[in-house]
């Protein structure tokens, strides 16, 4: 179970992640929109975990569980590469 479940995206002009919107529960309405600097913070300190969430037949289901890449970037998968990847979700 994860601290907060991010469901949609906001990107800049680069294509780089600037925001998450994200809820506390996985069934629940986003309510929080973050930066992304302060999801890399939160992960970097390991005060909060997350984990990405997609809709599925009217529903959230889990997705993949989110890590940092130096400092900066913020994924989904296991490689270290020094870009953005959540997956598929949607933007805001």
């Amino acid at each position: 179970m994860a601290d907060s479940y991010i469901k949609k995206v906001e990107k800049n002009s680069d294509g780089d992640i600037s925001k998450v919107a994200a809820s506390g529960t996985l069934s629940g309405e986003i309510t929080d929109l973050k930066l992304k600097t302060s999801v890399v913070r939160d992960l970097d300190s390991r005060d909060m975990t997350y984990v990405t969430a997609y809709k599925k037949n009217g529903k959230y289901v889990v997705g993949d569980e989110v890590h940092t890449v130096k400092g900066e970037y913020i994924r989904t998968d296991g490689n270290n590469i020094p870009q953005d990847d959540l997956g598929n979700l949607p933007t805001l």
